[in-house]
């Protein structure tokens, strides 16, 4: 019993697919798109980033990526933010 849990217990987040929409056409939204686009961050242990990104022009494209094709989540950046 105990060797089937060691691997849940040494488990990483690794390529976990996340959504972004870019709303705000500003310096602030470009430069948020852009460094979690470039993000490489990971788990310790992981040969892979935690997060891969996909950038998406609006939300009912990214709605429809969480719906359909396994994103876990979505980042969308209001148009106000700038």
């Amino acid at each position: 019993m105990t060797l089937a849990q060691l691997p849940t217990a040494k488990s990483t987040i690794q390529n976990v697919p996340v959504g972004i929409v870019n709303q705000d056409q500003g310096p602030i939204g470009k430069s948020l798109t852009n460094k979690a686009m470039h993000n490489k961050t990971k788990a310790d242990h992981a040969d892979h980033p935690m997060f891969k990104w996909y950038e998406y022009k609006t939300i009912k494209a990214a709605n429809h990526a969480l719906s359909f094709n396994g994103n876990y989540a979505t980042v969308i950046i209001p148009k106000d933010l700038s």
